[in-house]
């Protein structure tokens, strides 16, 4: 239940955020995400990841589907791909590794600079 509380806060405050900065709003609260909670093996990076793909993945395909997928096709026609849905899911695979990343990187600052120092070091 906490997980999921915290990944509905993270895309909420992260859509919020992007309307703002952009793509960058998701990184900073992936982020200060990971700078907030310590947390052990695949949540670290996996909780990110999918806030990231939730989100961006679940714009972009509401997007397709508002307007018939013609701006897809455009820009996947710049990329020379055949398939807006392919675009759609390339797209939610980058919010994915964006926010992990972040997420993780958030959470290394928090063990780098959280540790107290050894004894044998004074």
């Amino acid at each position: 239940m906490k997980n999921l509380f915290d990944l509905i806060v993270m895309i909420l405050m992260a859509s919020q955020l992007c309307l703002l900065i952009g793509w960058w709003g998701l990184a900073l609260v992936a982020l200060v995400s990971g700078l907030l909670q310590a947390w052990s093996g695949t949540k670290r990076y996996g909780l990110g990841i999918l806030a990231g793909l939730l989100l961006f993945g679940g714009l972009s395909a509401w997007t397709q589907l508002a307007n018939d997928g013609i701006l897809t096709q455009r820009v996947a026609g710049i990329f020379k791909v055949d398939n807006g849905w392919l675009l759609v899911i390339v797209t939610g695979i980058f919010g994915a590794v964006i926010a992990g990343t972040s997420r993780y990187a958030g959470i290394c600052l928090r063990e780098l600079f959280g540790r107290k120092p050894d004894a044998s070091m004074s």
